[in-house]
């Protein structure tokens, strides 16, 4: 039965691909739209071999990577410090759940002002995107785990570090990364969709650019490459987490 479910997900995205081959073909939908599969893949080749989408990749890449060193470095602290210190917990939870149910983006104007037509200035708003799931998450995974492991830990004279190195931490981890992998899918959506308002090159700007164009199947290549990052950052996040645990 495994196998079935197996073969199923790996089938499913060459049946869509040949369903939207024959629909673009027999003339369905309008390639202005919709381009064929084999056209846009043979585009992504094409311009990761000559480099501009392998350009606008690593350019979207470092600003997903400093977004995440940012966004872990702080919110994993400040969600130890909510958990910490419960009177801290109940003045900030209700503004971070505010903000990160709140359209965060639509604050690129202001950051224009202060940071430039720069990466700095899309590393900052994705970062204070992505860091509120971070720091909510850490502080519900200590707040989850069992107080019966804490007093383990205090029965045999272990310090308070040792207890979060050896104690806390290993048994919020999987609490901890969905929050990580729910802030690096922020940071993948406000990276790309910050690139494509503010120009500043990075797969957004490709697709602007491709689009504004009419290179519909450069558009598609960017489109199916911005997929292909996203499963692999995912992939790469969860392969920490076995690591890690």
């Amino acid at each position: 039965m495994e196998g079935w479910t197996t073969l199923g997900r790996i089938l499913v995205v060459p049946a869509i691909l040949v369903v939207l081959e024959v629909v673009v073909r027999v003339g369905l939908v309008n390639p202005l739209f919709i381009a064929a599969p084999s056209s846009f893949l043979k585009a992504l080749v094409i311009d990761v071999i000559k480099g501009p989408l392998l350009a606008s990749i690593g350019a979207t890449l470092q600003s997903v990577g400093l977004s995440f060193i940012v966004s872990t470095l702080l919110g994993l602290p400040v969600g130890y410090v909510l958990w910490r210190y419960p009177v801290m917990e109940r003045a900030y939870q209700p503004m971070l759940a505010g903000i990160l149910a709140a359209p965060t983006v639509l604050l690129y104007p202001v950051f224009l002002i202060f940071f430039g037509r720069t990466t700095g200035c899309i590393v900052a708003l994705t970062s204070l995107t992505a860091i509120v799931p971070i720091i909510l998450n850490t502080r519900q995974a200590l707040a989850d785990v069992n107080p019966t492991f804490v007093r383990v830990g205090i029965s045999i004279n272990l310090s308070d570090r040792q207890i979060l190195r050896h104690v806390l931490f290993p048994a919020a981890v999987p609490v901890i990364f969905a929050g990580i992998k729910l802030g690096l899918i922020y940071m993948l959506l406000v990276v790309v969709a910050l690139e494509y308002l503010v120009g500043v090159g990075g797969l957004g700007f490709f697709i602007s650019d491709a689009s504004y164009k009419f290179r519909i199947p450069d558009l598609y290549a960017a489109i199916v490459a911005v997929l292909i990052l996203s499963a692999a950052l995912m992939y790469g996040l969860n392969r920490v987490q076995r690591i890690v645990r």
